[in-house]
């Protein structure tokens, strides 16, 4: 249900999606992966990915390759210096179904309680704590989500164990902001960020290799508590 209604509330309308995954084995980050898309319509949009580390799993939420696409329907794969590829669909590759399974597929826990509300700018958001779940490749899920009151799935955190690799814990979180207002620039369809190298800060493991840099700054995934609807803005 809230997938169909976070897909149905951003049906025609702009917004930013961010998408990250972290893996620590024995409390040690040895992995981040992170995906950038900024939606001006289902046919036009951009998407970058950056990743550091290599994770044990095989995280499906975040995107493989930077993307972008153009009003004349045409996807084409993001590299260094350019576009590569102009495969021309005639459907696009809409975002809006994307962020549905998204949501479809890290809500799919065994409960979800609402555990606090607030009303922003004329809007009510509420607070969910998300617990058990039995998707593949996952276990002891916990985590949280903020919705508002017309449906639409503002963020989620989810925090989770691998199946016989207790000391290996991930944490995704997807958010999704600037409903309404993001535009996407004709030169962001043409170029990405650059692949290079550089060495791993002290508080990640010294093995770790950057593949692709969007040069963000990164910040830690935010607390459940950090998710309360005090912290995100309403569309």
């Amino acid at each position: 249900m809230l997938a169909e209604r976070t897909a149905a509330v951003l049906a025609n309308r702009s917004y930013r999606l961010v998408v990250a995954y972290r893996e620590r084995v024995n409390g040690t980050t040895t992995a981040r992966l992170r995906e950038v898309a900024r939606v001006e319509t289902e046919r036009r949009y951009v998407s970058r990915v950056s990743r550091l580390g290599e994770p044990v799993a095989s995280p499906q939420e975040v995107a493989d390759v930077a993307v972008g696409a153009s009003d004349d329907g045409a996807v084409r794969q993001l590299v260094d210096g350019g576009a590569v590829g102009n495969e021309r669909s005639t459907a696009g590759d809409p975002f809006q179904p994307r962020v549905a399974r998204y949501v479809e597929r890290l809500l799919s826990v065994g409960s979800s309680t609402v555990v606090d509300s607030e009303r922003r700018d004329g809007r009510r958001e509420f607070l969910l704590r998300l617990r058990g779940g039995s998707l593949p490749g996952v276990e002891n899920t916990t985590g949280s989500a903020v919705v508002t009151d017309s449906g639409l799935v503002r963020s989620i955190t989810r925090h989770h164990t691998l199946p016989n690799r207790a000391n290996v814990t991930a944490t995704v979180t997807v958010q999704v902001t600037d409903v309404g207002t993001t535009t996407v620039d004709d030169g962001e369809l043409n170029t990405t960020s650059e692949t290079r190298e550089q060495p791993a800060r002290r508080s990640v493991a010294v093995s770790l290799r950057v593949h692709h840099s969007t040069r963000y700054v990164h910040r830690s995934p935010p607390s459940a508590r950090q998710l309360s609807p005090t912290s995100v803005a309403s569309a």
